[in-house]
């Protein structure tokens, strides 16, 4: 498993990149074919940190603390709720760029 200071360096870069590439995704002078290539590209990395995310989350999450099957209650609030607060965020910067 990482250190911390290896995961914040590693979150800055991938972070950074999609926030970067924010201003060429909203210029209106960019074709739409190279706008499709960047959101796509920003997905995946979106999607290929979710899955990151929740690897090293599942083995406390899945730890079979409640007669073999279930997990902890307050991991599971906690995985839950920061992933819905995620995607909820996601979604209204995306409604308020439409707008």
């Amino acid at each position: 498993m990482a250190g911390l200071v290896e995961v914040f360096i590693f979150s800055a870069v991938m972070g950074l990149s999609i926030y970067l590439s924010l201003p060429l995704v909203m210029s209106k002078t960019i074709r739409r074919d190279r706008t499709i290539l960047l959101n796509a590209v920003a997905v995946g990395i979106l999607v290929f940190l979710i899955g990151d995310v929740f690897s090293d989350v599942s083995s406390n999450l899945y730890n079979g603390s409640l007669y073999g099957y279930g997990t902890s209650p307050s991991l599971d609030l906690t995985f839950t709720a920061s992933l819905v607060l995620g995607f909820l965020l996601l979604l209204m910067l995306g409604e308020r760029s439409r707008g």
